[in-house]
């Protein structure tokens, strides 16, 4: 369809003139990155700052003492070292098991908060054993008065299966 006359000259926004800088704005606009997703270059961009440390400080050092399933008569010694703090999913430390089951491997900071801290246990020596389970969760409970640590292993999101009772070496 075709217009002639002054209905030709009308346009969405009243006239050519402002048509056309209306259009050359929304140009600019869409040139310079506004309304739509850019990637920063250079040093535009301020990176998120880094996740804050979980302290495991009260707690670090290395610790050893009995441990034994719930349910089984299976017992072990457990011999385990803490560094002082790791962001959460770092690693933070090791642990070791010997006597009636030989695994080992490295434990990776989940939770810290008072007295009580949790880590994921992920197995390297002994790994596919039975006896050698992985990716089990341990909390620790300190009693600083005594100086002991509670160990408890779970199943990942399950239930209790081994007890220990940790004192510091040296």
């Amino acid at each position: 369809m075709h217009f002639v006359g002054k209905a030709a000259d009308r346009s969405l926004f009243g006239s050519p003139a402002i048509s056309t800088l209306a259009l050359l704005a929304l140009a600019t606009l869409i040139l310079a990155g506004c309304g739509g997703t850019t990637t920063p270059t250079g040093g535009d961009a301020v990176p998120p700052p880094p996740p804050a440390p979980l302290s495991f400080a009260a707690i670090a050092g290395e610790w050893a003492g009995p441990g034994s399933d719930v349910n089984s008569p299976l017992s072990y010694d457990l011999d385990m070292a803490l560094q002082p703090e790791a962001i959460r999913g770092a690693q933070i430390g090791s642990i070791e098991y010997s006597g009636m089951i030989t695994c080992g491997g490295n434990l990776f900071a989940l939770e810290a908060g008072g007295s009580e801290w949790a880590v994921e246990e992920q197995i390297v020596v002994g790994r596919g054993k039975p006896e050698c389970a992985n990716g089990g969760t341990i909390r620790l409970e300190h009693d600083a008065a005594s100086d002991v640590l509670s160990w408890e292993w779970y199943v990942p999101n399950g239930p209790l299966i081994a007890t220990g009772v940790l004192t510091r070496k040296g």
